[in-house]
């Protein structure tokens, strides 16, 4: 008999409401905290509302969910006979996967896997939307982790900034800062490194970065190799479009999903950022 399984991820893998009904994949939500004031993550507050304060510099703190939050979004999947696989933004950039841990020890009638996918936004999103394609294929929970792993080991993740202003604020830039000092106009290129953001590379205009990105896949992807791509952007879909483009004209994409970051994401990188996550396609993804 097949297993029945169910597909958690959190707010961070900026999957949008149409993609979460289609896969059944339930969402704990990150909290944004105004000056006293916590919504939660693309529930309490538009996205619009959220960039429109972004681009004033009303910078809100975030934070992760509760214990209680992640045992909500459990129970509220999970039936009789239900696995669940639990993936999370990387353990190296928020404390989520301790959360989930400690609610997965507090159901012990239910099997849940936690899976920690070293990666975020967009990255997480492929990593979420890998999985639960495989569970409706019909693969085991066996195979479905294997082949998760897999996916994890080959995936990249690249994010070029429009500035370093937000990172600075929200005091997450550290060893960049020391990489990119203080010229000014540079466009940061970040990569995710061990399940960490590290600087990659710096260029002067958005299109010179993305130019920058797609070279170093290239030498990394053979010719005609198919891959599994996502653009993401923070309220930049003009850039999206571009780099969009950019990767049709250079790569056999089985599909380009577009994803606009959320709050979680999109606080620490600032507007008018864009990035990409992909993975080389094996022959039974």
């Amino acid at each position: 008999m097949a297993d029945t399984i169910k597909i958690v991820t959190d707010s961070t893998a900026d999957l949008t409401s149409e993609i979460c009904k289609k896969f059944d994949i339930g969402v704990v939500p990150y909290y944004l905290n105004y000056k006293g004031k916590s919504y939660k993550d693309r529930l309490d507050m538009k996205i619009n509302e959220y960039y429109e304060r972004l681009e004033k510099m009303d910078i809100p703190t975030t934070s992760i969910p509760s214990i209680g939050d992640v045992l909500q979004i459990y129970n509220k999947v999970a039936k009789k006979g239900v696995k669940i696989i639990s993936l999370h933004v990387s353990s190296k950039l928020s404390g989520l996967l301790n959360v989930a841990n400690n609610a997965r020890n507090a159901l012990k009638n239910m099997e849940i896997h936690i899976f920690d996918s070293l990666t975020a936004s967009g990255g997480l999103g492929l990593q979420v939307i890998a999985a639960a394609r495989f569970a409706k294929e019909g693969k085991s929970l066996k195979k479905i982790l294997e082949k998760l792993k897999t996916i994890r080991d080959k995936m990249e993740t690249f994010a070029i900034l429009d500035t370093l202003e937000y990172l600075k604020r929200g005091g997450r830039i550290g060893s960049v800062e020391e990489f990119f000092g203080s010229i000014l106009n540079i466009k940061p290129i970040l990569k995710v490194i061990d399940g960490e953001l590290k600087p990659f590379s710096k260029t002067r205009s958005v299109s010179k970065a993305m130019d920058k990105v797609l070279e170093n896949i290239k030498e990394k992807i053979k010719k005609n190799k198919q891959i599994e791509v996502v653009v993401m952007h923070t309220n930049a879909i003009k850039r999206a479009d571009e780099l969009k483009r950019k990767l049709l004209e250079n790569f056999n994409c089985r599909e380009i999903i577009t994803l606009l970051a959320g709050p979680a994401i999109a606080t620490h990188i600032g507007p008018g950022g864009v990035g990409i996550s992909y993975y080389p396609i094996s022959d039974d993804d």
